[in-house]
């Protein structure tokens, strides 16, 4: 299975689960009890399903990108809080715990779209450039720790052919999805385009 593949289940199962509760939670609101107890029976194992689906999908997501983010763990963590609040806030009709485990579930998507527009990153005042550490932080999510994840459409880097200075010109003006790094000095951009041809496979 590829990574988007791999993501689009992910993206597939959040949006259900949400669903699922965006119709629970009015209903504990509203102290609809007959309907909440009718909807949370006909959904029980489909939900169990999904949770499943969900929090697998996502680690394992981060587990392809070999790397392990603040924000991701600050995503990550607000999930696994969520689901057994949402369960003990439903079981127990405690509205405070349903509402805050869906406010929670809201709040990881406003994480993964801070997360889709990250700011260059480059090498902290002081410090020697290093192109592993630059690829790391500004590379990796796309294009895998070892070039070849393709996620949402990134080139293969261990198939590129193209030489230092075809690569030094698509860091500087961007290329198709992939956004300009501009805003890393000339050093950087030279050292992440020696270090994207060692990716290769030879």
């Amino acid at each position: 299975m590829t990574f988007d593949n791999l993501k689009l289940i992910h993206l597939i199962s959040v949006n259900l689960f949400l669903l699922i509760y965006l119709i629970k939670t009015p209903l504990l609101l509203f102290n609809a009890d007959q309907a909440l107890a009718k909807i949370t029976k006909s959904t029980k194992v489909l939900e169990m399903i999904i949770s499943v689906v969900f929090l697998a999908s996502g680690v394992w997501l981060i587990v392809l990108q070999e790397m392990l983010e603040t924000m991701m763990i600050v995503k990550l963590g607000l999930v696994i809080i969520s689901i057994p609040l949402a369960i003990i806030g439903f079981k127990k009709r405690k509205k405070v715990l349903a509402i805050l485990a869906f406010l929670m579930l809201i709040s990881t998507y406003g994480i993964a779209e801070m997360l889709k527009f990250h700011k260059p990153v480059g090498t902290p005042t002081g410090q020697t450039v290093s192109a592993a550490e630059l690829f790391k932080h500004n590379c990796q999510r796309c294009h895998g720790a070892k070039g070849n994840l393709s996620s949402s459409g990134a080139a293969d880097l261990t198939l590129s052919t193209l030489d230092g200075g075809a690569l030094k010109t698509i860091l500087q003006n961007g290329r198709n999805k992939m956004p300009s790094f501009s805003a890393l000095s000339d050093e950087e951009r030279d050292a992440l385009a020696t270090y994207i041809q060692t990716l290769r496979i030879h």
